[in-house]
């Protein structure tokens, strides 16, 4: 099938369901960070890949960085995350993310430049579970993986 076809206005996502999701995903991000199930960074979290990537139930990466480096890195996070069936949702704004994250931290230097949230030892809060769920319907639709905006 034609990339015209594919991507006509039948087959967008639904904008109040991407808005729900970004909400959604600050949710789970501070649920993770208040329960210490939150790694960032691109080297902690590279490590924690190696050593434990069943641990993982999703993958967080910003949108273009802007810096090479970080996007090489970034790339074969994304790479190891897909090989070992770890969901990935990326957001449309670096920016919000590491200060997000910088704020739930009260630091000013923790790297966002990707998210970890590991699974929960008492199993998946609804709001886990719609992320995943979203993350599975994207993948089974005919379009590209939408970007993700954190709310303000």
């Amino acid at each position: 099938m034609p990339l015209p076809e594919t991507m006509g206005p039948e087959n967008q996502v639904d904008p109040r369901r991407l808005k729900a999701m970004g909400i959604t995903l600050l949710t789970c991000i501070k649920q993770a960070h208040r329960k210490r199930h939150l790694i960032c960074g691109m080297t902690a979290c590279a490590e924690q890949l190696k050593r434990d990537p069943e641990t993982i139930m999703l993958c967080v990466l910003p949108e273009d960085s802007g810096n090479v480096a970080d996007n090489i890195h970034q790339m074969l996070i994304e790479a190891f995350c897909r090989e070992n069936f770890i969901p990935i949702l990326k957001t449309s704004e670096p920016q919000k993310m590491n200060t997000l994250i910088n704020k739930l931290s009260n630091k000013n230097d923790i790297d966002a430049t990707c998210i970890l949230l590991q699974n929960a030892k008492l199993g998946p809060s609804k709001q886990d579970e719609a992320l995943c769920k979203f993350h599975n319907d994207m993948m089974a639709s005919p379009h590209p993986m939408p970007y993700l905006t954190l709310p303000d």
